[in-house]
């Protein structure tokens, strides 16, 4: 059963995701389609992010939107995150498909010694 806790990491994780993506493309409407997300709802994640961090992220203009200072340091950070995560989510990956191919094999090992 999930935790409080791990909605919010994931919560935490589409929000640094989201505005990754928004910085990089300088669009909400192209980020938003990327993401497969609505734009309000990509626009309230990375809104709710800056709200969070007490931090102007992005300075939006009717043509897209600039990273400020700020936030050209959290994209740093968010780029790190993200991809460290990744790395983690892939091993673990291969940890766990290890672990049943112990499994199997201590299975197997074991009714060959009946």
């Amino acid at each position: 059963m999930p935790k409080a806790h791990d909605n919010l990491w994931d919560r935490d994780l589409k929000q640094l995701e989201s505005f990754v993506r928004v910085a990089e493309l300088g669009r909400f409407t192209r980020a938003a389609v990327e993401l497969g997300l609505a734009q309000p709802a990509l626009s309230r994640q990375v809104r709710q992010l800056e709200v969070e961090l007490h931090q102007h992220l992005l300075k939006r203009n009717g043509r897209g939107a600039v990273v400020t200072e700020a936030g050209q340091t959290l994209l740093q950070h968010a780029r790190g995150i993200l991809h460290q995560v990744e790395r983690a989510r892939e091993e673990l990956g291969q940890v766990k498909g290890s672990l049943a191919s112990s499994r199997r094999f201590s299975g197997l090992h074991f009714l060959e010694s009946w």
